[in-house]
């Protein structure tokens, strides 16, 4: 195997290859996790990018205009509101999908940590203009909306808007945590 130079890299390069090499050795893991690590980083390479949000359109029509597969909740405008200072505009945000790195994380800690990286939690008009525009993300992994809040039932957790697949259907569901969400999840966040 060739010795990778230090002046092929960048700084930024040289950076996370230190990280990853003390990731390994403070947690002494297995070659199989290392690896993994990596294709999960290597996966998200595509985190931040912008969308047009069109708050001209119903719930009804946004969901249409996705095309997916599947509609598990029926999603209306009876049960799921614009904010009203939005209604009738069309907005370009900045959103990224944020990964917790293989643990489990609650809805309380994920919307903390999208806080603390200046981002707030999506609602579902935006996780539904991410899912017309880049329809592939969510056959990839499930994508959940934590700004986007169905009534919980029987006093159980409140459940979110989720972008996934069923086999190879794309669909738009809700997601019931059970206290916390894992790997297989990434979360929608919108700058501030």
């Amino acid at each position: 195997m060739e010795k990778v130079r230090e002046n092929d890299l960048s700084s930024q390069g040289r950076s996370e290859l230190l990280e990853l090499t003390e990731l390994i050795q403070n947690k002494n893991l297995p070659i199989s996790q290392v690896i993994r690590l990596v294709k999960n980083l290597e996966s998200e390479k595509i985190i931040e990018f912008n969308l047009r949000v069109d708050y001209t359109k119903t719930v009804e029509q946004a969901i249409a205009a996705g095309n997916y597969a599947r509609d598990y909740c029926k999603f209306t405008s009876l049960n799921y509101s614009i904010p009203s200072e939005m209604i009738g505009k069309n907005v370009k945000i900045s959103a990224r999908l944020f990964h917790f790195n293989n643990r489990l994380i609650s809805a309380e800690k994920a919307e903390w940590e999208l806080s603390d990286k200046g981002y707030r939690p999506a609602n579902l008009m935006e996780l539904l203009a991410l899912g017309a525009t880049r329809p592939g993300l969510q056959k990839k992994f499930s994508i959940i909306a934590l700004g986007s809040i169905c009534e919980p039932i029987d006093g159980g957790p409140q459940p979110r808007t989720c972008l996934t697949t069923h086999g190879t259907e794309r669909s738009i569901s809700i997601s019931w945590p059970g206290g916390t969400w894992g790997e297989d999840y990434r979360f929608l966040g919108v700058r501030k």
